[in-house]
């Protein structure tokens, strides 16, 4: 079971045990084209926005959000074009209100200018929910 669904059912147990109502579980899916030994879900993190982020250990982000018909989509991968650099195995989301949603992914192995020295990419919103993400930058 991969993390992102354990991860789903302990927040439903949490949820049952403070508020009294469980998380219903919206789909269960993978991105298309999806190979193994992904790791899909190996990093999770979501926005109140509705945006959720769903790092891999091949190189790959999936960016999930809710579509116009109401169902919860695989929206966009994120990518370095790197796989050996893990590039989203760590992935954090903000949601200011005034300013939109920025999303930041880790890729501590990646080797430039020295070897596994690591970067962050961060990620601001678009309009468009099919590519809710734009990059803003390589920190």
């Amino acid at each position: 079971m991969s993390r992102f669904f354990l991860t789903l059912a302990l927040l439903a147990a949490v949820d049952t045990s403070l508020a009294g109502a469980p998380y219903l579980i919206e789909t269960r899916a993978q991105p298309p084209g999806i190979l193994a030994n992904t790791f899909l879900g190996y990093a999770i993190a979501s926005s109140d926005r509705g945006i959720g982020l769903a790092g891999t250990l091949n190189g790959t982000v999936q960016v999930i959000a809710p579509s116009p018909s109401g169902t919860i989509v695989f929206a966009q991968t994120l990518t370095s074009g790197i796989n050996a650099d893990l590039y989203g195995a760590s992935v954090a989301i903000a949601s200011p209100q005034s300013i939109g949603s920025f999303a930041a992914v880790g890729a501590f192995g990646d080797d430039v200018p020295i070897l596994n020295s690591g970067k962050v990419y961060a990620y601001r919103t678009q309009a468009s929910l099919v590519m809710p993400f734009v990059a803003a930058g390589v920190l």
